[in-house]
């Protein structure tokens, strides 16, 4: 009796275990069936628009060139700002602690700006002024909070590097989500 038990035990987990690997196959083959019916998809939208193959792979090449570029003035605006940053504050006067925060603003700037040509470069003519009327009125509400948080120092001779620093803050949260819109936009273009 014992023995019958232990053969059916037996049998009955070579089983389960036959089940679930059939199961786990079945998954990665559906899987692959849904990505070539993707791949399908983007062949038959790429050439009723006309494209190519060829097409894609220019594209992609022209993508990874523009990402190269971005990479490489993204990295010097880093150096500028560990450079600026270098600049032992202990060591400076107020005017020069202000002139300091201004540069650093002006850095943000700088790196706010790249994002937004890089995003005008592949958006279409509504989205560019969507963003446009965005950055305007941004630009007003970054100005307002920074004389804002200014307020606090007035009359003080920190009151400019106080103003600096959100101007910078705010710039430097600005230029992240412009960034991540700039990625999501060439992940949509990507997908067309």
């Amino acid at each position: 009796m014992e023995e019958a038990f232990l053969f059916l035990a037996g049998t009955g987990s070579t089983i389960l275990v036959f089940l679930v690997q059939r199961w786990i196959k079945g998954e990665a083959t559906s899987e692959k069936i849904e990505r070539a019916e993707k791949l399908l998809s983007i062949n038959e939208k790429m050439r009723a628009q006309g494209m190519s193959p060829d097409d894609l792979t220019e594209l992609q090449k022209n993508l990874i060139s523009k990402r190269t570029d971005e990479r490489q003035i993204e990295d010097n605006l880093q150096l500028e700002t560990i450079s600026a940053a270098r600049i032992r504050p202990e060591f400076m006067t107020q005017l020069e602690m202000n002139a300091h925060a201004y540069q650093m603003y002006e850095l943000a700037t700088n790196k706010l700006s790249f994002i937004i040509d890089e995003i005008e470069q592949i958006s279409n003519d509504h989205q560019k002024d969507q963003l446009r009327a965005s950055q305007n009125a941004w630009e007003k509400y970054r100005d307002r909070q920074g004389a804002f948080a200014a307020s606090f120092y007035e009359g003080g001779s920190i009151q400019p590097m106080m103003q600096s620093a959100e101007l910078e803050r705010m710039t430097l949260e600005r230029a992240a989500l412009l960034k991540s819109h700039l990625q999501e936009l060439r992940e949509t273009q990507i997908a067309r």
